[in-house]
């Protein structure tokens, strides 16, 4: 009876933990988009950075603009700018699977602009074309997610 009840009592600790731990990651202010770079609307810029440090000299700024929301003169700007401090990382398929992903053909004008101004929130994009790879499935195959800047606006 005392062995049944320590039992009991470690997978209650157990479950509290693990039950708080999953609610935090969902509360995360840490955003992966699943981008289309090559979709319509959308223009794609990659090109080693013209004004990067010594320590990251040889990476390349990415810059993702987008137009014809439902609106004609409403634009999404992305950018990834190695110099302001962006990060990269690397994931495998299996970390992605139990991450959110957010596709970016979800997303109306109105959500690119609610993630636009969240302050606190980190932004990491990943390429649609990358993510769905022929060699996806080889042992050790990984995708880079960029953080980014969001910007959206209107012309006039």
């Amino acid at each position: 009876m005392k062995i049944l009840s320590i039992i009991l009592t470690v997978i209650c600790i157990w479950g509290i933990n693990s039950s708080s731990r999953n609610s935090s990651d969902l509360n995360s202010d840490m955003y992966i988009i699943l981008m289309d770079r090559y979709g319509a609307n959308t223009k794609f810029f990659q090109e080693e950075g013209k004004y990067n440090v010594p320590e990251n000299a040889r990476a390349e700024e990415i810059r993702i603009y987008r137009d014809n929301f439902n609106h004609p003169s409403f634009f999404l700007y992305l950018a990834h700018l190695p110099f302001q401090g962006h990060q990269t990382r690397h994931y495998s398929r299996k970390e992605l699977s139990e991450m959110k992903l957010i596709y970016d053909k979800d997303l109306s004008y109105e959500d690119w602009a609610n993630f636009a101004i969240k302050d606190k929130a980190s932004f990491f994009m990943i390429f649609q074309d990358e993510y769905l790879h022929a060699d996806r499935f080889i042992l050790g195959f990984t995708i880079i997610a960029y953080q980014i800047n969001i910007h959206t606006g209107a012309e006039e």
